[in-house]
């Protein structure tokens, strides 16, 4: 998913958010809880 991204927006997408996942199908057990606890700060 990130090759279908421009370059400076993933740039500046990645200056902000410390967790990226590879593929959202493949992770998505590990998304949700990151999300519900990244609301909660």
């Amino acid at each position: 998913m990130q090759e279908a991204i421009n370059r400076k927006v993933l740039a500046r997408f990645s200056d902000v958010c410390d967790k990226q996942f590879s593929t959202l199908t493949g992770n998505r057990e590990r998304i949700r809880p990151f999300i519900i606890d990244s609301l909660k700060t």
